[in-house]
């Protein structure tokens, strides 16, 4: 076919097709623009009321931890117990540890709100013969995928430091005759290799301390 043989009327409706498609493109693009926006306005909406419910959820939260803090304070040497009948860090409370122990008087774990993973462990302790310090706080966050931690440093009473433990009841890289430490020992290290497990088990006893609490005192439903 020539050029000059082209019918203008076939051209005609060729453009006005080709304008329809870019319509009906147009529209597609605005629909699917418009239920993104819709999309993004209800998860806001969703964000916003989750966010009111975490608030409310930890205002009551510490309305809770509150009053077992006061049930707490009136059972002699119960987060000393729970300590020790904890599989994982049963270890680190050797006699010597146990001793200033019976002076615990509350125990605390804080989480920081932060855009990264800050945690602050407080160990309340009336006064006694080991220790000068009324509160110790150990502050945890991770930076490259380990625990770096800072702690408040012990004022020891003269003459009243627990000593190390003899041997670890976990193996770290194989070596059975790794010394262990104790509790004071961990505390004060700011580069332990078993944080990670330590502030685990210490989260699972601040949050749900019952099981690890064993008592001939306590009544179950048969």
């Amino acid at each position: 076919m020539q050029l000059g043989d082209v019918d203008p009327r076939r051209c005609a409706v060729n453009k006005t097709n080709s304008h329809l498609v870019k319509i009906e493109h147009k529209r597609k693009i605005q629909a699917l623009f418009s239920i993104l926006e819709q999309s993004k306005k209800i998860m806001n909406s969703l964000i916003e009321a989750l966010e009111n419910d975490l608030v409310e959820f930890k205002t009551l939260q510490n309305v809770l931890y509150k009053r077992r803090s006061g049930v707490i304070k009136r059972i002699p040497n119960f987060w000393m117990a729970t300590f020790k009948n904890h599989p994982d860090i049963s270890y680190l409370f050797n006699k010597d540890v146990t001793e200033c122990f019976h002076y615990l008087s509350k125990f605390q774990v804080e989480e920081i709100e932060s855009d990264k993973f800050k945690l602050k462990i407080h160990f309340f302790f009336n006064e006694n013969p080991f220790i000068a310090n009324h509160v110790l706080s150990k502050e945890f966050s991770i930076e490259n995928n380990n625990y770096i931690s800072k702690s408040t440093e012990i004022s020891w009473i003269t003459g009243n430091k627990p000593l190390r433990n003899v041997r670890s009841k976990f193996t770290i890289l194989g070596d059975k005759n790794l010394k262990q430490e104790n509790f004071f020992d961990w505390y004060v290290s700011n580069t332990s290799s078993m944080d990670s497990i330590i502030v685990k088990s210490l989260k699972e006893i601040w949050e749900n301390p019952s099981p690890y609490y064993v008592s001939n005192d306590i009544v179950t439903d048969t």
